[in-house]
């Protein structure tokens, strides 16, 4: 079977989207998508579980180093936006996707041959590392809330 480029992103990037404009972009990120399960056993069931499908929903993470992570502005006013939306307890639309642009300009868009996921996210959590020797870096959660759309 023949690779198919317009399907899913094998090497995409996680995109944040505030107004309409990326302002970051990761370095390492991941989407998981989860359902609950709903137990519905019964005795008639004997060893066995059984189970009806419940809600569904998705959790994103990413990585950011100063350097090559935060695209739109210094890398400090960046942060300091997610921040303020992590604080405020603010929804962040974001797309999951592979980008096309150029780093010169900072003229990134979603790379519209290929699928992605959008949806709205808050921020869980947000972490800074930094080594010697090493760049600074975010770890940023995020959680979904409402639906995650593939198209």
């Amino acid at each position: 079977m023949a690779y198919e480029n317009t399907k899913f992103n094998y090497s995409g990037d996680m995109a944040i989207f505030i107004g309409g404009k990326p302002i970051a972009f990761s370095t390492d990120a991941s989407l998981d998508t989860s359902r609950n399960m709903i137990d519905a056993g019964s005795k008639d069931a004997g060893k066995n579980e059984e189970y009806i499908a419940g809600k569904v929903g998705y959790t994103a993470s990413a990585t950011f180093r100063s350097a090559e992570g935060l695209v739109s502005g210094s890398t400090s006013q960046q942060y300091d936006t997610l921040y303020a939306l992590y604080l405020a307890g603010a929804p962040v639309a974001f797309v999951f996707a592979s980008m096309t642009g150029t780093a010169p300009t900072n003229s990134w868009t979603v790379n519209a041959a290929k699928k992605k996921f959008t949806g709205t996210v808050l921020i869980e959590s947000m972490s800074s590392k930094i080594s010697d020797g090493t760049i600074q870096s975010w770890d940023i959660s995020f959680k979904g809330t409402g639906a995650l759309v593939l198209s």
